[in-house]
């Protein structure tokens, strides 16, 4: 959000860099120019992990690879993720979360029946990369434990999201079967669904065994279904699953989506009405809150909002209070000091020749 009140950068406002940032320092370095380079080779001995995302070629071609990592810091773990690993023959390919879901396989099984095939709306490949990516570092850190280093991470996001549709993969070998988009419903449970609700609302309602599906049958008025040979177990729900949308949408259509929720989670049947972003994170969960899922972060450019932390607790204890997403480059001239002892005339002799510095270091 613009602030006539605040000098701002539009990569210091950058909602997903900020968002996914919280709690690190920034430094930034330009390792083509000599002096950046060496100041990077100084820095190593201090640090356990290199880690980045560039295409295979880049960083051998700036000297940089396991050997010349390992003799400036023994047993270093160098982690590097691109989008079809430093090898094969798509390794120099460029690559992003749009284009490594359909060579993944994941696009042609996305979609509303019927469809071609679609990509997701959120992008799976980014965050799934990252968490493979942290959990194998994770897993070095512990092999460098038992074992010693170097260690070599290397990473590739199609085979990360290939790894998501391994039940499509194994469905082909067992049984013959392609999988098609299927859009909301489930391969195996019916009904399976979102339904439209009165006044615009929407309902995503499953029955995923007999005794979930003979409770809803009796809360919509027609416990008779429960014992009607095409509803009776999951195999008949199934195979009659379009008339069965048709006498659960009909039920949907007259009701609202929040009782109904509550009414159907207290029976047993697994509900949610579809809830609006700006309900969970503008107007804050009261589940998200009771959790400390969403603090309010402020940001030095971007103002105060609420942000989404660690989707997990520790020993029932509190999440602590995050700091922000550095802006670019913010603690250039801090860790340089800490790691090397860089005074201040060094510094700036490095800012000026556009070594290293902050987006507003003018």
């Amino acid at each position: 959000m613009r602030d006539a009140d605040v000098r701002q950068h539009r990569l210091n406002t950058n909602a997903g860099y900020n968002t996914v940032n919280l709690n690190k320092r920034s430094l930034t370095l330009d390792l083509k120019h000599p002096r950046g380079l060496e100041i990077f080779w100084r820095l190593l001995p201090n640090f356990d992990v290199v880690a980045d995302n560039f295409s295979p070629h880049v960083m051998p071609s700036w000297g940089i690879d396991l050997d010349t990592l390992d003799a400036k810091r023994p047993g270093i773990i160098w982690a590097s993720v691109s989008g079809y690993g430093a090898t094969g023959p798509f390794a120099e390919y460029g690559a992003n979360g749009a284009t490594i879901e359909p060579m993944a396989g994941l696009s042609s099984i996305h979609g509303y029946e019927g469809d071609p095939g679609a990509n997701t709306g959120a992008l799976l490949p980014d965050p799934a990369t990252g968490y493979y990516f942290a959990a194998a570092i994770l897993g070095a850190l512990c092999r460098r434990e038992r074992e010693g280093g170097p260690i070599r991470i290397d990473a590739a996001m199609q085979e990360i999201v290939a790894l998501q549709v391994g039940d499509a993969v194994l469905e082909h070998e067992a049984n013959g079967v392609v999988r098609r988009p299927g859009g909301n419903r489930h391969p195996r449970h019916a009904p399976h669904n979102f339904y439209p609700a009165m006044e615009g609302e929407w309902l995503a309602l499953a029955a995923e065994s007999d005794a979930a599906f003979a409770a809803l049958a009796a809360h919509l008025g027609r416990p008779e279904l429960a014992g009607d040979d095409r509803f009776a177990t999951e195999p008949a729900r199934k195979a009659n699953e379009a008339a069965l949308d048709e006498i659960v949408g009909a039920w949907c259509a007259g009701r609202d989506a929040r009782r109904a929720e509550a009414e159907l989670a207290a029976i047993g049947v697994c509900a949610a009405r579809a809830a609006r972003l700006s309900e969970c994170f503008g107007e804050p969960s009261p589940q998200f809150l009771e959790r400390g899922y969403l603090q309010r972060v402020t940001h030095p450019e971007s103002g105060t909002h609420w942000m989404p932390l660690v989707p997990w607790r520790i020993g029932g204890e509190a999440i602590p209070a995050p700091s922000p997403a550095p802006c670019f480059g913010e603690h250039s001239r801090e860790i340089l000091a800490q790691e090397l002892g860089l005074g201040d005339a060094a510094y700036e002799e490095l800012l000026a020749a556009g070594v290293t510095g902050a987006i507003h270091d003018d």
